[in-house]
């Protein structure tokens, strides 16, 4: 979280499965909008459990920056953003702003003070209704 009116994403990719060789970095920064309280959301689903409650927010992406660390994470940058034509160098960080659309989601955000948690479920359409089997759980230890 960046402000309290914007966050954040970002990725880290490896080019093997240990994650040991970082060759790019990709992150997203978003405008929040923070709307409603719902309650009465099903704590159930699959082997999961999840809060009744959630507020809903509309994230819009603002910003990306790029970086990559090898040729690998070069090629791999050009080839994720190919319909724009970049050509980024080994070493050199890029970031611009854009204008993206926006995703619709379900937060509730659980503090304690040894771990924190942030719940949600999103959708590019309309906010979710509920928890579903794609719902995500991020996990933040201080």
């Amino acid at each position: 979280v960046t402000s309290s009116s914007s966050y954040a994403e970002r990725n880290y990719i490896y080019s093997d499965t240990s994650c040991s060789t970082e060759i790019a970095t990709v992150a997203f920064g978003y405008n929040l909008t923070v709307g409603d309280n719902v309650s009465g959301l099903t704590t159930s689903v699959g082997d999961s459990t999840y809060p009744s409650t959630a507020t809903k927010v509309t994230a819009t992406q603002s910003c990306v920056a790029l970086k990559a660390s090898s040729d690998e994470g070069a090629t791999w940058i050009k080839t994720l953003f190919s319909g724009i034509s970049i050509d980024p160098a080994v070493g050199t960080s890029y970031q611009c702003g854009i204008s993206g659309s926006s995703r619709y989601a379900l937060w509730n955000y659980i503090e304690s003070s040894s771990l924190s948690k942030l719940v949600e479920v999103k959708s590019s359409s309309a906010y979710p209704s509920d928890w579903s089997s794609d719902t995500n759980t991020m996990t933040f230890i201080p």
